[in-house]
C-alpha cells in the first residue's frame, strides 16, 4: 500500500495488502529498499489539516486491513483536497475492492499528476494497475460542439467541454448529456463495453425562435370581379331606361288596345329584370368585398408536456 510522511521520514513503508506486489514505489529511493514495500512523499505543506488528518487516518485503517473504512476516510480527504498521493492509495484500493471505474479515474490522476521525483518502477506499478482496472470497464471520449457546456454522466457531472481525457463507465447502457445555458440540452445513450473505448459526439443547438407574429393575420380574401359588377350595373341600367321608355311611351298608344297592354307588359318586365339583375349584382358585390381586415399579433404561444399529451395555448 501506500503510505503518507514527511520527506525527512522517507524511511516509513507500508504493509503488504491487495494484489501481493509492490504497488505504487514511490520516491527516488525506493529501489533500494525490499520488495513489498514502498517510501511516499508526504502532502504539500500548507495543505488543509482535516485533509492531513483524514488521509494519516486512512492509512491507519489499511495497515489494520480495513479495506472499507480506509476508502471512506481516503475519499473524505479526496473531497476536501485532490492530491495525487490520495489517489494513488484510493485507486488501489478500489481495485481490490473490485470498483474498477472508480479506481480508474483515481488511478488515472495519479499517473497525471505525480511529481517527477517519482520514480519509473512506482510509475509501471501505477500503470499496471490502472490497465486491470481498464480492462473491467468502458471508456467514453465525449466531445461538444459548443465549449464551456457540462457533460453529464448517468445525471452526474464528469466536467466541462472539452474534456481532457475519457470518461469511465461501468459496462452497460449509459446516458451522455451536455448542457449550456442558451442552447437546448443534448442527450444520447450508449452501451459501453468492457475494455472498450468509444467516442461520443453531443451537438448542441439553439433553441428554436418562438413564433411571435406582428403582421396581419393570413387570410383568404377575395375581391368583386369588376368586369362582372359592371356588366351587372349595364344591364340593370338598360333594362331600367327600357322600362321608363316603355312606360312613358304606353300612353300615346291608345288607338290599339292592344298596343297598349303590349308597351305595358314590356315595361313592366324591364323593371323587373331591371331588380334582378339590380339585385343579383348587389348581393354579389356584398358577398365578395371583404369586411375590414383583422390584424393581431400573438403575444404569446405556449406548448407543454403533461405525461402522454401535448398542450397548446395561444393568445392574442
Amino acid at each position: 500500500m501506500l503510505e503518507g510522511g514527511r520527506e525527512s521520514t522517507r524511511a516509513r513503508t507500508c504493509g503488504a495488502l491487495g494484489l501481493g506486489v509492490a504497488l505504487l514505489l514511490l520516491g527516488s529511493s525506493a529501489q533500494a529498499q525490499a520488495p513489498g514495500t514502498a517510501t511516499i512523499a508526504a502532502p504539500a505543506p500548507g495543505a488543509s489539516p482535516d485533509a492531513d488528518q483524514l488521509y494519516e487516518e486512512g492509512r491507519s485503517a489499511a495497515k489494520a486491513g480495513q479495506q472499507e473504512k480506509a476508502r471512506e476516510l481516503y475519499q473524505r480527504s479526496w473531497r476536501i483536497r485532490q492530491h495525487w498521493l490520495v489517489a494513488g492509495n484510493l485507486g488501489r484500493i478500489e481495485l481490490t475492492m473490485s470498483k474498477f471505474r472508480d479506481a480508474a479515474e483515481h488511478l488515472t490522476y495519479f499517473l497525471k499528476e505525480a511529481p517527477a521525483t517519482v520514480d519509473e518502477p512506482a510509475r509501471k506499478a501505477a500503470q499496471g494497475l490502472l490497465d486491470t482496472a481498464r480492462a473491467k470497464v468502458g471508456e467514453l471520449r465525449v466531445t461538444v460542439n459548443v465549449p464551456g457546456a457540462e457533460v453529464l454522466v448517468d445525471g452526474q457531472g464528469v466536467g466541462t467541454a472539452p474534456l481532457s481525457g475519457v470518461v469511465f463507465v461501468n459496462p452497460g447502457m449509459v446516458f451522455v448529456e451536455a448542457r449550456l445555458a442558451g442552447y437546448e440540452a443534448a442527450k444520447v445513450s450508449r452501451t459501453a463495453v468492457a475494455g472498450a473505448e468509444e467516442t461520443v459526439a453531443l451537438r448542441l443547438l439553439k433553441p428554436a425562435i418562438a413564433l411571435n407574429n406582428s403582421e396581419p393575420t393570413v387570410q383568404t380574401i377575395l375581391a368583386p370581379n369588376k368586369s362582372i359588377v359592371a356588366t351587372g350595373i349595364a344591364l340593370s341600367s338598360a333594362t331600367a331606361a327600357a322600362g321608363i321608355g316603355f312606360a312613358i311611351a304606353s300612353p300615346f298608344h291608345t288607338e290599339h288596345k292592344g298596343d297598349l297592354i303590349s308597351f305595358a307588359s314590356v315595361s313592366f318586365w324591364s323593371f323587373a329584370s331591371t331588380a334582378l339583375i339590380g339585385g343579383a349584382t348587389l348581393i354579389y358585390t356584398l358577398r365578395t368585398t371583404p369586411a375590414k381586415a383583422k390584424t393581431g399579433s400573438f403575444s404569446n404561444v405556449a406548448v407543454t408536456y403533461q405525461g402522454t399529451w401535448v398542450a397548446a395555448r395561444i393568445s392574442w
